[in-house]
């Protein structure tokens, strides 16, 4: 609820901040026990603790990341209650509404022990067009072009791209990255473009001057 004496003001449009708590309980199959159990979080802001059967598992005190707390070594077989404790009481603390509490979607995740965790895409340079794939050891990388053409394959590393479509906002051509382990698989669309800007130059996308309107 607004009022006008909230100490966020005009920064948060006069809502106050706060604290809260979040519970949900649900069941897991004795089937899943030994595998990967995570939560994973859009979004909480801020100051994010939390907990499954009573016991902490993870922090996370920045507002606006995802980040994914594991319950693997916590979750037993048959009911299980999940505690997430958001801090937003020390106001003001921003230049904007960013609302309290969970504001992104949280989805629990269940796979195979040896199944693919992660996946980060870089792109190292543009000419020749040149990427950087980080995921678990072992794992096996894919990369397909939007018609689903396969661009490169290997370990994890660096790839380049023949022939490749430069992301722009006028042509946001879009890859495929699929890391696959253990009978499972991780999937992330990804463009390939480079970022700079300065005082001087602006922002430069593949290297060339990009007018932002708004």
């Amino acid at each position: 609820k607004r009022y006008a004496s909230c100490k966020n003001a005009v920064q948060s449009g006069y809502f106050p901040g706060g604290k809260y708590r979040y519970t949900k309980t649900f069941q897991i199959n004795e089937s899943d026990i030994g595998k990967n159990i995570r939560l994973h979080f859009g979004g909480v802001y801020r100051n994010a603790v939390v907990s499954v059967n009573g016991e902490a598992v993870k922090e996370h005190k920045y507002g606006y990341s995802p980040f994914t707390a594991d319950l693997t070594e916590k979750i037993t077989g048959g009911k299980n209650t999940v505690e997430v404790l958001a801090d937003n009481s020390l106001v003001p603390n921003c230049r904007w509404y960013s609302g309290s509490g969970i504001y992104r979607p949280v989805y629990l995740e269940i796979s195979k022990k040896d199944a693919p965790t992660f996946l980060k895409i870089k792109t190292v340079g543009i000419s020749p067009a040149v990427i950087e794939v980080d995921t678990d050891d072992g794992a096996q990388v894919q990369v397909f072009d939007a018609e689903g053409n396969l661009a490169a394959s290997g370990q994890k590393g660096r790839f380049e791209i023949n022939g490749a479509h430069l992301w722009s906002a006028e042509t946001p051509y879009l890859y495929t990255c699929k890391v696959s382990r253990g009978g499972e698989e991780l999937t992330e669309k990804f463009g390939i473009r480079t970022l700079e800007w300065s005082g001087k130059t602006g922002l430069l996308v593949n290297g060339k001057e990009t007018l932002l309107r708004g």
